[in-house]
């Protein structure tokens, strides 16, 4: 349903509730305890930042941006 409200492209989509990730596939909001009016932070993840992070092309700073 996210994915149909929002354009994710070219990112990663991460659910959290209380501290836990959201990512067993199948699995409902309610099979995680959320309840309606509970808050579900999402987190994007740039696909090519992590990928030139993760192959070494780009630096990270201490903030977490990429460094210029």
């Amino acid at each position: 349903m996210l994915l149909k409200e929002m354009d994710v492209s070219g990112h990663i989509l991460r659910l959290y509730f209380e501290g836990q990730e959201l990512w067993i596939p199948d699995r409902t909001l309610a099979s995680y305890r959320v309840r309606p009016g509970d808050t579900v932070d999402i987190y994007l993840e740039n696909i090519a930042e992590q990928l030139a992070i993760r192959f070494g092309n780009q630096d990270k700073s201490p903030d977490g941006r990429l460094a210029e």
